[in-house]
């Protein structure tokens, strides 16, 4: 639940920010869904990262677009590898809002004969194109660790074990020598 809520903020936020920052296409969507033009134009631009990605004109924007997502969705990770189940989240859902545009503005799409070939390159393409964060999630999630990573609790100026019996010990030991009590745990400690 955790990487796909982290896929679906890090969906929208890219979306948005893809339209906003490079959202040069027209594309006429029908009335009804014109609330959520730059969800469905930026979902384009988004699955088609693999392609523009290499053109001067893009790279910068791509890079930058995808960095801040990968910084966004760090927080919602646990580890390494949830890093990566969220980014397959975020193109996953990427992609089936491109394929909603694309169905948007071509109905006629989902008749064709290739029809199968075609969803399975734009769920491929797409999510191929969101591992592009992963990078920049990786750093946000080291700089996240260590940011909250606890100091160790500093060294005791001495050590002092008393007794029930009012033995006084200056280490910690297991058992009093003078009564016999057990005086801590015994704890299987590594070697």
């Amino acid at each position: 639940m955790r990487n796909f809520l982290g896929g679906l903020v890090g969906s929208i936020l890219a979306m948005t920010l893809a339209y906003i920052i490079i959202g040069n296409q027209s594309i006429v969507y029908p009335e009804n869904v014109q609330m959520i033009e730059f969800l469905l134009t930026g979902s384009l631009i988004l699955s088609d990262s693999l392609e523009s990605i290499f053109s001067l004109n893009f790279m910068g924007k791509l890079l930058l677009i995808w960095g801040v997502v990968g910084a966004i969705i760090a927080p919602f990770a646990v580890s390494e590898w949830n890093i990566f189940r969220t980014t397959f989240w975020l193109g996953g859902i990427i992609a089936t809002f491109a394929l909603s545009s694309t169905l948007l503005v071509n109905p006629d799409f989902w008749f064709q004969n290739d029809r199968n070939l075609l969803l399975a390159f734009l769920y491929a393409k797409t999510i191929m194109a969101s591992l592009i964060s992963v990078p920049f999630s990786l750093l946000a999630f080291k700089a996240k660790k260590r940011w909250l990573r606890k100091k160790p609790e500093p060294i005791p100026e001495r050590i002092e074990t008393v007794c029930e019996c009012g033995a006084v010990y200056k280490s910690n030991p297991l058992v009093c020598v003078e009564c016999g009590r057990q005086l801590r745990d015994i704890v299987d400690e590594p070697q």
